[in-house]
């Protein structure tokens, strides 16, 4: 049997974990409200949480916004070579086909760095073969 002091450390480390999450501006702080009093009333960890209370469409979807961005490859390649219009048009069609699922600020970090965006797709996709 776990030890409660045991129990409760992880609720404070996992209540904490989510001010990580709002710094890094994978949730706001309206859900990050929610998700801590959550943890705190049940436990849990955020993405636990986040998932459960079908609230994932906050947390960023490397997936969605490369599909996404993919289907504009002319704005896109614009968007990367500094033209704003063209990110600011490429934005507006992830929020569009994403109904408005996306975090905004998001998608424009992902556009001025493909890489990371690639990368987090990747990790994604070999995380999603695993659960089947």
């Amino acid at each position: 049997m776990r030890n409660p002091m045991e129990n409760e450390q992880t609720k404070i480390e996992n209540i904490l974990h989510v001010f990580d999450l709002i710094n890094d501006n994978v949730i706001n702080a309206k859900i990050g409200k929610k998700v801590a009093e959550i943890i705190f009333k049940q436990g849990g960890t955020p993405e636990d949480v986040i998932k459960n209370i079908g609230l994932r469409k906050c947390m960023p979807d490397p997936i969605a916004v490369l599909d996404i961005l993919n289907k504009f490859p002319d704005l896109l390649h614009r968007a990367q070579n500094g033209d704003d219009k063209a990110k600011h048009e490429l934005v507006g069609q992830c929020m569009r086909q994403s109904g408005g699922k996306l975090n905004p600020a998001l998608v424009r970090q992902y556009i001025d760095n493909m890489e990371d965006l690639v990368k987090a797709a990747e990790k994604e996709r070999e995380a999603e073969i695993i659960q089947l």
